[in-house]
């Protein structure tokens, strides 16, 4: 989930301000802007990079060779920003997993199973706040992920480490999950709790989990993670990566 994405997520999807997003990533006023101006007019073409290269090129490789790598291995999540990076891979909608607020276990002694997950009502949207409230009025919330377009029909190689945390740890799980996306690198740490800060007094702030979640395939992921299918340390993740042939 590049930088970019972020601050547009954070501004056009939260409804935050361009100085507050600015000051939160260590970027200029004047660059969000430009970056939010640019995404109104051009949609998703605006986190493309910019180049001098002419728009056609007759020996170009084809697009159903190219490779896709995503480089996870310093990603600390960032709210619903893995619904466009997964949506712009998949064919149909996918139930990336779900959530579970206290509520379930007033009924349950045990965790949802897999008939559960099915019979959960389905969350769609990138709202952080909209989230928050609307999945405590639940014990089980799906979290689904609907196709976007333009749509990668190439292989997808995702990077991870033991820095990959919180939505970054959903995406790598749901592409794996999917047999969209071969994971090369390290076991993430399975730090996934969804969480609100809440103000206190002494001018205060207080982070506490509201929801737990469970992995269509892989169950629990907090505190277990995701197993790579090529397990290498982190700083050569890349270097084999762009080794295979074919992901």
């Amino acid at each position: 989930m590049s930088r970019a994405r972020l601050v547009i997520t954070a501004v056009v999807v939260e409804g935050r301000g361009v100085r507050e997003v600015a000051r939160d990533y260590g970027v200029s006023p004047g660059w969000v802007s430009r970056l939010v101006a640019r995404y109104r007019d051009e949609g998703e073409a605006a986190f493309e990079p910019r180049s001098r290269r002419p728009h056609r090129s007759p020996r170009a490789t084809p697009a159903e060779t190219v490779e896709l790598i995503i480089d996870l291995r310093r990603n600390g999540g960032g709210a619903f920003a893995v619904v466009p990076l997964v949506g712009h891979l998949i064919a149909r909608p996918i139930d990336a997993g779900v959530f579970v607020v206290g509520s379930w276990y007033a009924g349950h002694t045990n965790p949802p199973g897999p008939a559960d997950l099915v019979s959960a009502k389905p969350w769609r949207g990138y709202s952080v706040k909209a989230f928050q409230a609307d999945v405590l009025t639940r014990p089980l919330t799906s979290y689904r992920i609907d196709p976007l377009k333009p749509r990668f029909r190439g292989p997808v190689i995702v990077l991870t480490s033991t820095r990959s945390i919180s939505a970054a740890e959903i995406a790598a799980d749901v592409l794996q999950s999917a047999g969209r996306a071969k994971i090369v690198g390290e076991k993430t740490p399975g730090i996934v709790l969804s969480s609100k800060l809440f103000d206190i007094s002494g001018g205060f702030h207080l982070r506490v989990p509201i929801a737990d979640f469970y992995s269509v395939r892989g169950g629990r992921l907090e505190g277990t993670g995701v197993t790579p299918d090529v397990p290498v340390a982190a700083d050569q993740a890349l270097e084999v990566a762009l080794g295979f042939e074919n992901p």
